[in-house]
C-alpha cells in the first residue's frame, strides 16, 4: 500500500531526477608542487626577474564531473616596477610563469599557471589590497 509519506518521497524523486543528472560536481584539493630545487632557491631565482617582499606558491587539483585539471598559483606580494598596462603586464608575467614551470620536477604536473601581483598597503588600522595577474596554459610556456 502506498502511504502519503511514500507518495511524497516518490514525487520529490521524480521532480529532482532531471536536476541531479544535470548538476556539475566540482571538488578541489591541495596539490603540493615539487621543485627540482629548494623552495628558498625558487624564490631567490624569482628575485632575478622582479623585486618583491614575499611569494606564496600553491597547487590545486580540480575535478569537475570526473575531468581533472591542475593549477599552480603564485602570489607575489608588493612587487616593484610592475607594468600598469594589461598587455605589458601579461608579457611581463609570461617569463615568470615559464620559470616556475621549468623548475618543477615534472613539468606536466600543472595544466595552468596563475601569476598574480598582490599589492598590500597599511595605513593605521586600514589595510588595502589590490591584485593583478594572468593565467597561462602550460602549453603556452
Amino acid at each position: 500500500m502506498y502511504t502519503k509519506f511514500n507518495f511524497a518521497k516518490i514525487t520529490i524523486l521524480i521532480i529532482l531526477s532531471p536536476c541531479l543528472g544535470s548538476c556539475t560536481y566540482t571538488t578541489k584539493k591541495v596539490k603540493n608542487p615539487e621543485f627540482k630545487i629548494a623552495l628558498a632557491e625558487v624564490a631567490s631565482n624569482l628575485k632575478t626577474l622582479v623585486s618583491f617582499e614575499h611569494v606564496n606558491i600553491n597547487g590545486t587539483e580540480i575535478s569537475t564531473n570526473g575531468k581533472i585539471s591542475s593549477k599552480l598559483a603564485v602570489q607575489i606580494l608588493n612587487g616593484v616596477n610592475i607594468p600598469t598596462d594589461n598587455v605589458e603586464l601579461k608579457a611581463f608575467l609570461r617569463p615568470i610563469a615559464h620559470q616556475f614551470k621549468q623548475e618543477l620536477k615534472n613539468q606536466n604536473d600543472f595544466n595552468t599557471f596563475e601569476i598574480v601581483f598582490v599589492t598590500k598597503s597599511v595605513d593605521g588600522a586600514m589595510a588595502r589590497t589590490d591584485s593583478r595577474g594572468a593565467i597561462f596554459k602550460a602549453e603556452e610556456l
